[in-house]
């Protein structure tokens, strides 16, 4: 069992568009705001940025993104991103720990 989260409302829509084009599931894509206070098995998140971090400034909204799943965490991301505009975020952060 698991979810998605995003920060960001269009890559929600988005996600949700695919994944019922596909025919997948699609019920558990959710906003960090519409999440808050849930936990998920396994969470899926989605940071996808080209420029300016937005919401990731808030470390205290990423860590409560961060800290939804109960088992396993995939976070999908761009190395270009993590190591730039997002390098002073949490995000960036850790990407430098686990590199």
């Amino acid at each position: 069992e698991f979810c998605v989260i995003t920060p960001y409302d269009a890559q929600r829509a988005e996600i949700v568009r695919q994944l019922k084009a596909e025919g997948l599931q699609w019920e558990r894509v959710y906003n960090v705001d519409s999440f808050q206070g849930h936990e998920s098995p396994y969470v899926i998140i989605s940071v996808v940025r080209t420029s300016a971090p937005g919401f990731l400034s808030s470390r205290n909204r990423t860590n409560v993104m961060l800290t939804r799943c109960e088992r396993g965490l995939v976070l999908v991301s761009q190395r270009a991103f993590l190591h730039g505009p997002g390098a002073r975020t949490l995000l960036g952060e850790l990407a430098r720990c686990w590199s």
